[in-house]
Formats: C-alpha cells, structure tokens, sequence
C-alpha cells in the first residue's frame, strides 16, 4: 500500500519475566530487509510504540524477555519521533544497517519493522532484527 504502513514483525520487551516484574533491556544491535517490486520504491520504518491492529503475541523463547507478533495488519503511529529509522530501497533490492548501542527496548516497550510502498506495491518483503538480552 502507498498509503499504509503494514507491519512485518513486532518485538515487545514483557513487563513480567520469570514470574518477576522484568527488569531486563533488550539492545537493538542492527536490521535488515529485503522488497521485491516490479516497478516501485519501498520504505522501511522501525517504529516505537505504535498501535497495531490484529496482532497475536508469542513469546520468542522459554529463556527469553521478548514476545513477537507477525500477524498484525497494520500500525498507527502518533508522532514522528516514534520512528527510530527509516530507509528505502529500489526495485528488488535489500539492506542491512547497524544500530547504535544507544536503541533499546526496555520493560513494555515495542517496536515494529513495517514498509510502506512509495511508488508501486510491493510484491513481497522480509524484515530482520538482531538483538542482545541484558537479563
């Protein structure tokens, strides 16, 4: 969509971890994507705190702080200092960007990756994220 942003996956830090209120700080290390398209551009953002429509949470581990959402439809956001970064890509094309140490998710905060075509629908796009658990 040219006009929506459509999420690919979300990342929450849970307020509870162990049965304990969660004390732990995950570190967004770096990120990356991918978009096929015929003829368009395609943004990608990573947003903080933004509201989801139709997401279904999962913790990712037994020894993990973080729950993921892949199924939510769309995401909203208030304000333009909830978006930690953005970058676009031509075509079929892909990118990998570091983060610095500075960008973390602490307890009941989320992000989400979600693109948004500028030009052209895009046909298909894959997200990554790599963090580091500080428990």
């Amino acid at each position: 969509s040219t006009s929506a942003y459509t999420p690919i996956f979300s990342v929450r830090n849970d307020w509870v971890y162990a049965s304990r209120a969660n004390q732990s700080v995950v570190n967004l290390l770096s990120l990356g994507g991918a978009a096929a398209s015929n003829t368009g551009l395609t943004s990608f953002f990573l947003i903080r705190g933004g509201t989801l429509t139709g997401a279904s949470w999962a913790a990712y581990a037994t020894t993990s702080c973080t729950y993921v959402d892949t199924s939510a439809t769309a995401v909203t956001f208030a304000s333009n200092n909830q978006v930690i970064w953005t970058g676009t890509v031509c075509k079929d094309s892909e990118f990998t960007f570091p983060l610095s140490d500075e960008v973390t998710l602490q307890p009941g905060e989320t992000i989400t990756l979600a693109v948004r075509s500028v030009t052209a629908t895009a046909t298909a796009c894959v997200g990554q994220l790599n963090t580091r658990e500080d428990q």
